[in-house]
């Protein structure tokens, strides 16, 4: 006997239609998400607003709040329905990874979690933040990549009205394309950085082409050493440098050419002596280390950082340079008597303990000069 299909009762088709609605709203989120994230790929804060309000209209919430972890602390990076005044109140006071409030609770615990009403909860501790929101349901979940928790997403109810197994499994997924945002954000960041360091090799190796080309159409020192101090200062974006001969009888340094430099500067660096024994660059090459000074005003000034100083020059970084047997310059422990000459980096203005961070010392130190080098001995 064959059997018949019944047809569905009015109750049933509704039913379907409001899943077959809510499926499909899904899939809008969904694809909202990747459309914002092929948009602004290394911009998150645009998809994961977008993440938040799909968030928002599917959960059927008042409020969503999505956080990166940063340390200990959480920082709002995405809302929807916050007050303006509870984001600067979030920014100044954010939450913790701890037990006190829902992001916390979701990082230390890895697992979505629920508080059905926030004051009947006497582990909750963010009262201050209920306040500013009048939220009293609460869902949270973890934000998780490569097994490190990055961050949370919560959403709220201002009425004690739990979340149901659909919306609990709704935001498990969204927590999942916040991630997601998270891990690809990390990887375009990534790759511009690596395209930044490439350019920045290139813009290198063109540099040291051109001290080449110097080194083997000139016979004059001077332009070649010229191209290397200005290669240098221009690498790590300093203000000036200048190059110092090491001169073995007198057992002190003269300056033998700068970029850029005073009248008046230039005159004392030619007549001052800088002693081995009395100065940093002595100091530095008996040391066989590179020295920075952050602010030569802060410290006892021999007579070459007196004179840079006068000048207006706060910032100071001694590099010294040798020959090894190849004839190639090459910064590693040496004996003084080995040590053709000094690369004098300065800075002015404001300076910092990181004056100097951005030298690449394989760069402005190991420069292939054999040929300047020769002619310097």
């Amino acid at each position: 006997m064959t059997g018949v299909a019944r047809e569905p009762t009015a109750e049933e088709y509704a039913r379907l239609q409001r899943m077959h609605a809510e499926v499909a709203e899904q899939l809008v989120a969904a694809d909202s998400v990747l459309i914002a994230l092929g948009r602004s790929s290394a911009e998150p804060d645009g998809v994961l607003d977008t993440v938040a309000e799909s968030a928002r209209r599917l959960c059927r919430c008042e409020g969503v709040q999505i956080y990166l972890l940063h340390g200990n602390d959480f920082e709002l990076a995405a809302s929807v329905g916050l007050s303006p005044e509870f984001r600067s109140y979030v920014a100044a006071h954010p939450p913790r990874r701890d037990r006190e409030a829902m992001a916390g609770r979701v990082a230390l615990d890895r697992r979505v979690q629920q508080i059905s009403d926030v004051l009947s909860d006497p582990g909750y501790g963010r009262r201050d933040m209920q306040e500013l929101g009048g939220y009293r349901t609460l869902i949270g979940a973890p934000l998780i990549l490569d097994d490190e928790v990055v961050g949370a997403i919560s959403l709220w109810r201002t009425k004690v009205e739990p979340f149901d197994d659909r919306a609990t499994a709704m935001l498990e997924a969204f927590a999942a394309q916040a991630a997601a945002v998270v891990r690809n954000v990390h990887l375009v960041r990534a790759l511009e950085a690596r395209q930044v360091e490439l350019a920045r090799k290139v813009e290198q190796l063109q540099a040291l082409n051109e001290v080449g080309e110097t080194v083997s159409s000139t016979l004059v020192l001077d332009e070649v050493l010229f191209k290397i101090i200005l290669n240098a200062v221009r690498f790590a974006e300093c203000d000036g440098g200048s190059i110092m001969e090491y001169v073995e009888a007198d057992r002190c340094f003269l300056a033998r050419t700068t970029y850029p430099s005073s009248p008046e500067l230039l005159s004392g660096l030619r007549t001052i002596k800088i002693e081995l024994d009395q100065t940093l660059v002595g100091r530095a090459a008996t040391q066989g280390r590179p020295i920075a000074i952050s602010d030569i005003g802060q410290v006892e000034r021999d007579v070459h950082l007196q004179l840079l100083y006068d000048d207006g020059w706060r910032s100071v970084l001694a590099v010294p340079v040798l020959r090894d047997s190849d004839g190639v310059a090459t910064l590693k422990k040496f004996n003084v008597d080995q040590l053709p000459s000094f690369i004098i980096l300065d800075k002015q203005g404001n300076v910092s303990g990181s004056a100097f961070g951005g030298i690449d010392p394989k760069f402005d130190i190991t420069i292939p000069i054999s040929k300047a080098v020769d002619r310097l001995l």
